[in-house]
C-alpha cells in the first residue's frame, strides 16, 4: 500500500497525526517527570522547549486564529483539542515547582531580574504552569462562547 501524497492544507488525518507527535514527545517527558528523583528546574525548561519547538513547527492551519469553518466545520475544535492538550501537558510537566513555591508563599509569576540561578528556573517553571493554565481556561471559554457545541465538544471542554 502507498501512503497518499502530502497535502498544503488540512485533512481529516491531520489533529491524529500532530496529536500522535505531541503524545510521542509527552509520553518520553512524563517518563522523566514521575521519575525518582524528580527533575530539577532547568531539566523541566528543557522538556518544555521541547514542548516549544513542537507547538513552533504546527501547520499554520492548526494556529489558534482564522480557520476556514465554511471549508472545514471540524478543524476550530481539532485544533483547540490539541492546543488544550498541549497546554495541559506543559501544566502537567511544571506543576511541581509551581506547587513548592505556592506552599512556601513565593512569587508564582515570571522572574524578575533579581532572581538567580535554581530559584530563577524554578520561577519560570511556576509562571509557565501558571501561564498554561490561564491559557487553556480562556481558550476553552472562548471555543464555546463562539458558536453551539456538540456534546463532544463539550466533554473535551470540561
Amino acid at each position: 500500500m502507498v501512503p497518499p501524497q502530502a497535502v498544503d492544507e488540512p485533512t481529516t488525518y491531520s489533529s491524529l497525526r500532530l496529536q500522535s507527535t505531541l503524545h510521542l514527545i509527552g509520553n518520553q517527558a512524563y517518563t522523566k517527570v514521575i521519575a525518582s528523583p524528580p527533575p530539577c528546574a532547568r531539566e523541566l525548561i528543557e522538556i518544555d522547549n521541547t514542548l516549544e519547538r513542537w507547538r513552533a513547527g504546527l501547520p499554520v492551519w492548526f494556529e489558534l486564529h482564522g480557520h476556514p469553518i465554511d471549508r472545514y466545520p471540524w478543524l476550530p475544535f481539532a485544533v483547540r483539542k490539541l492546543h488544550w492538550r498541549y497546554s495541559n501537558l506543559r501544566i502537567i510537566f511544571n506543576r511541581r515547582p509551581f506547587l513548592e513555591r505556592a506552599l512556601r508563599n513565593q512569587p508564582l509569576d515570571m522572574p524578575t531580574e533579581g532572581a538567580l540561578g535554581v530559584e530563577f528556573e524554578e520561577q519560570i517553571c511556576a509562571a509557565t504552569c501558571l501561564r498554561s493554565a490561564s491559557d487553556s481556561i480562556w481558550s476553552i471559554y472562548a471555543f464555546f462562547s463562539q458558536r453551539p457545541a456538540s456534546a463532544l465538544e463539550w466533554w473535551y471542554g470540561l
